[in-house]
């Protein structure tokens, strides 16, 4: 890297997104450092100053979350142009909930990401083993209908150094969070393969669903016991526990972000989903008993 004439992405995020019932996704700004633009610190106190834009305090004012408890961080890092793809990946699958034995790779061609994907876009999917016993260690779910000839954009190359990474990233963050035989655990990354043919993970968080085990909450699970119908669907969905009451369902996209949470009271839930826009969600519901976490994915047509 030549730092002199490199341009640098200044990346923002606070402690007070994805908080239970308030996501603040998008609130904040990320600037990009250009060499001409003179000392980082300039970019660097732009995104700090974000955290006091006006639709940020409206957020937090209106979902009651306390401004002087709310802090920015910054992460600074190479910015990258002409990319070759970016993805998501999740070191479980929790679209298909297979079982624990799969990475879930999402990927898409060029820089129309996969995080806020252009509504003509159909990314690539793979499950990837992981432990490679054979060749045959990745399953193609979906091919890019931005890539031609049926191809992979995740060359068997890339799926390599990506089962490695994975493996490093979740087996450390799960010591980190003292997550041990904690079922819910699991780590999702954002990453992209640059210019020059390289992979890179630019973030590392855990997925959504993790909930900490404590003594008031020893029971904490992954469980798919929850339907969904019609699905596809494109107003109204109606979510069913058949094997308790639920409390909360919350929807999710491909990338952990939560779209819509709502507090119930039934085993059964309409709910409206006109706004979303097309494509792949997840949605997870709570049970009373237990506190139990049932997942399931629908479409959005």
């Amino acid at each position: 890297m030549d730092a002199a004439n490199s341009s640098i992405r200044c990346r923002s995020s606070t402690n007070n997104e994805d908080l239970p019932g308030f996501n603040g996704a998008g609130l904040y700004t990320s600037k990009t450092q250009h060499p001409d633009e003179g000392h980082i610190s300039k970019s660097i106190k732009q995104v700090y100053a974000s955290l006091w834009n006006l639709r940020a305090f409206d957020e937090r004012e209106f979902y009651k979350i306390n401004h002087f408890k709310t802090a920015m961080g910054v992460l600074c890092h190479q910015n990258h142009t002409n990319e070759e793809a970016n993805g998501v990946g999740v070191s479980t699958d929790p679209m298909y909930q297979t079982k624990n034995t799969f990475f879930y790779l999402n990927t898409q061609v060029g820089e129309d990401l996969v995080t806020n994907p252009d509504s003509l876009s159909i990314p690539e999917e793979i499950l990837l083993d992981k432990i490679s016993f054979s060749e045959d260690d990745y399953i193609i779910l979906n091919y890019s209908n931005f890539y031609t000839n049926d191809s992979l954009i995740m060359k068997e190359v890339y799926l390599d150094q990506m089962r490695a990474y994975l493996t490093i990233i979740h087996n450390k963050f799960e010591v980190l969070y003292k997550a041990n035989n904690n079922e819910t655990f699991a780590m999702e990354i954002e990453y992209k393969i640059t210019s020059n043919n390289q992979l890179t993970i630019k973030q590392a968080r855990p997925w959504v669903t993790y909930q900490p085990i404590t003594n008031n909450n020893p029971m904490v699970f992954l469980n798919s016991e929850l339907l969904i119908y019609p699905n596809p669907s494109q107003n109204l969905i109606t979510i069913e526990a058949p094997s308790g009451i639920l409390t909360l369902v919350t929807i999710v996209n491909i990338v952990g972000e939560k779209i819509i949470q709502k507090e119930v009271a039934n085993s059964k839930v309409l709910l409206n989903i006109a706004n979303l826009t097309s494509g792949t969600y997840i949605l997870i519901g709570v049970l009373k008993e237990n506190n139990r976490f049932l997942t399931t994915k629908f479409v959005k047509q």
